[in-house]
């Protein structure tokens, strides 16, 4: 294990990297300064858990006193990186998929005064038999408050509990916010988001192990684990080494499934843009993400300070813009893009053509786009907007 010592002279290191990239990140003028020194804050904080770089080296060669304790014990460790999520893939829905059985152990169980947690791999919710209850994509990045931990058919869940449904409870695997230990096969190179290698994180080296979260995911055709927010490691260099954890489990009550309630009309609606879950005021009710893909049953609509929002079966609202479309004309001819930042193919989408849009324009690589279909977008300078 880190001495005392070990542990801090980590965090030190982390934080200065952490202070410089705020600094920069003030100083610049535009996105793309912004997005670059971000990037390279992060990359610099992954290369300095490399195991064979001159910068995790300097941790310990520089510090009198992770020397001393050196002198007397030598815990040859690296430290990890934190990280965060992609997309869940058909595993997640399997009692003993990679997303099941996390690293290390969970928080302790607080059922009077929930813990909130941040997701690292996008999630579903299940329902009390382990099964998906409903068609929601929880994004990576949403922080959810969990009331103790359970283990359902071998599986070990959080406990959530939906306030606005009657304290109805939904289920969590604990795989999309602990880490698992795994061990790399192969050398390794980091990829981003994009599939693109980043040659400024170095090479994490074979035999070394790493901490990945949730099920591998899908990025162009070929399958990662993350490692880091935005951040991954190709799934054919990795070797699984499971990790028993010891979290307690407590007996899963049922939920509450009385029809007492007169019955609504709900219409399932698809989410075709990340959505944020709001109250009756308009305001941004709790850090959730509905990722796009997500269906939501929906009660009607309501207008809330001049923007139309549709009604959730638990009271809230989520605004139309990410539902509906809105129709925009094109001033250019316009090609069509993945949501990796690459053309589709080589058809044209002609000038003057009205496109059905969704939500506000989203950032890909160094662009912004608009979403026209899923998995589809197009240039936000090819639109007339105003």
């Amino acid at each position: 294990d880190y001495t005392t010592n070990e542990k801090q002279a980590i965090k030190d290191k982390i934080d200065q990297i952490v202070t410089e990239g705020k600094g920069k990140i003030d100083k610049s003028t535009t996105t793309d300064e912004v997005d670059t020194n971000r990037d390279a804050a992060i990359n610099q904080i992954i290369k300095d858990s490399t195991q064979d770089s001159d910068a995790a080296k300097d941790i310990w060669n520089n510090d009198p006193k992770v020397q001393n304790d050196r002198n007397h014990h030598d815990s040859g460790n690296i430290p990890s990186v934190p990280g965060t999520p992609g997309t869940p893939n058909d595993t997640a829905n399997k009692p003993n998929s990679s997303d099941s059985e996390p690293g290390h152990n969970s928080s302790s169980k607080d059922n009077d005064h929930g813990v909130d947690v941040t997701l690292m791999h996008n999630a579903y919710l299940y329902d009390q038999t382990g099964s998906r209850c409903n068609k929601v994509i929880l994004g990576a990045g949403s922080v959810v408050t969990t009331y103790g931990v359970t283990t359902i058919n071998g599986r070990q869940f959080y406990i959530l509990h939906d306030q606005n449904a009657a304290n109805k409870q939904y289920y969590l695997a604990l795989g999309n916010v602990k880490y698992r230990v795994q061990k790399l096969v192969h050398n390794a190179a980091v990829y981003d988001q994009y599939g693109r290698r980043i040659n400024s994180a170095g090479l994490l080296r074979k035999d070394r192990l790493i901490n990945t979260y949730g099920s591998a995911v899908t990025i162009r055709g070929s399958l990662y684990f993350i490692i880091a927010k935005n951040r991954y490691v190709k799934a054919s260099n990795v070797m699984l080494k499971k990790i028993v954890t010891e979290t307690q489990a407590e007996e899963v009550e049922p939920i509450n499934t009385s029809t007492a309630d007169a019955a609504v009309a709900v219409n399932e609606k698809q989410i075709m843009h990340n959505a944020y879950v709001y109250d009756e005021k308009g305001t941004r009710s709790n850090q959730l993400i509905f990722k796009a893909g997500s269906i939501v049953n929906t009660v009607g609509t309501k207008t809330i300070n001049n923007r139309l929002f549709y009604v959730l079966e638990n009271g809230m609202y989520i605004a139309a813009g990410n539902i509906d479309a809105k129709k925009l004309r094109l001033k250019h001819n316009a090609y069509l893009y993945s949501q990796y930042g690459n053309r589709l193919n080589h058809s044209v989408v002609r000038k003057y053509k009205l496109v059905r849009t969704y939500g506000s324009p989203v950032r890909i690589k160094n662009g912004t786009y608009y979403i026209v279909a899923k998995n589809k977008n197009i240039k936000e300078a090819n639109f007339i907007t105003k």
